[in-house]
């Protein structure tokens, strides 16, 4: 399936803009609120989303983290992918361990 690109216009007060890095934190915000949105009421997966972003998949979960979005809709799929970290949960990983800390997707 193709992608579409679309183009959204937001009017912000002209003071924001004395910060330079100010535009490009609006236009990566409003991009993540959008595809964690979609993902959010599952019209993508999660590969998707990260594709979306240009992220890594445990960039995605940090991500989801910081805007509520529960990772708990992951398809089988996804899953299949990821037995490194099936197998920590399994475990028990504790709860301060983010998935970049021992996600490997080689494996």
């Amino acid at each position: 399936m193709g992608m579409r690109r679309i183009r959204i216009e937001l009017e912000l007060p002209e003071e924001l803009f004395a910060d330079p890095g100010f535009e490009g934190r609006v236009v990566r915000v409003a991009r993540e609120v959008a595809v964690m949105d979609l993902l959010r009421d599952a019209l993508i997966s999660q590969d998707k989303a990260a594709e979306m972003l240009g992220v890594d998949r445990g960039q995605l979960v940090d991500i989801m983290n910081a805007r509520g979005v529960p990772h708990i809709g992951e398809t089988v799929e996804d899953l299949g992918r990821e037995p490194k970290q099936l197998s920590v949960w399994k475990l028990g990983a504790p709860p301060n361990l983010t998935r970049k800390d021992y996600y490997d997707p080689k494996q």
